[in-house]
């Protein structure tokens, strides 16, 4: 994801919110030569003095304030699922290439602004799908497209995970509307939605049921479509 971003120069790569799943970002950032990590934000002030002790950064608590740096290339966004949109605008605006966890946001219309603006400022938008890359969906794609199962006529998925009720409990954004988009479906199913779509192609039409018979959340924590 990074490697198409990055050139023959060392790119200055910052993260827009500091949780778990922007540890495994980080991981990644120090893993590609071409890719330097330079700045975190964090509303936490005693995560931001964590951050700057472990990694030998800087941290700002304000988005604004790190976008004023001139040596930052990328930004990548590692906020809750709904808040996306806006710090996604700001790094367009600025010039910067974006980098977005999954989902891109949590509706059509945001996703368009997001895709509009950075359209708009000649930067590159890209949104993380790692499973994309597992060798096994990778065999799949290449036996799919040399015709060895002939013409697809059903792709049947059966997404079982399981979030305890902790879960939700210790990210009070976690299984909302407004921060999460929903839950199982658009959090955990994502991936294998993306994969069937890339195997099958664009979808025509959508009948779906989903319910929350077991988490006391928002969204959903099953669903069939």
């Amino acid at each position: 994801m990074i490697n198409s971003i990055v050139n023959e120069q060392k790119n200055h790569i910052w993260h827009c919110s500091y949780g778990s799943i922007a540890q495994h970002h980080i991981a990644c950032i120090e893993a590609i030569d071409a890719a330097k990590l330079l700045a975190i934000t964090s509303k936490n002030q005693e995560k931001r003095l964590e951050i700057e002790q472990q990694y030998g950064i800087k941290t700002f608590e304000n988005l604004e304030d790190m976008l004023a740096l001139e040596d930052l290339d990328v930004l990548c966004i590692c906020t809750p699922n709904g808040y996306h949109l806006e710090p996604c605008l700001a790094a367009a605006k600025a010039g910067k290439h974006v980098i977005t966890e999954k989902p891109l946001e949590i509706n059509p219309e945001r996703c368009e602004q997001m895709i509009s603006a950075c359209k708009e400022a000649h930067v590159i938008l890209s949104c993380i799908f790692q499973n994309r890359y597992i060798p096994g969906y990778l065999k799949l794609k290449d036996i799919v497209a040399e015709g060895h199962l002939g013409k697809l006529l059903l792709c049947n998925v059966s997404v079982k995970w399981y979030r305890q009720p902790s879960y939700y409990a210790n990210n009070n954004w976690r299984g909302t509307l407004k921060g999460d988009g929903g839950a199982a479906l658009i959090t955990q199913s994502i991936h294998y939605l993306d994969q069937m779509l890339n195997v099958m192609g664009p979808v025509t039409s959508v009948s779906a049921k989903t319910k929350t018979l077991y988490h006391d959340i928002e969204g959903e924590d099953i669903g069939i479509a």
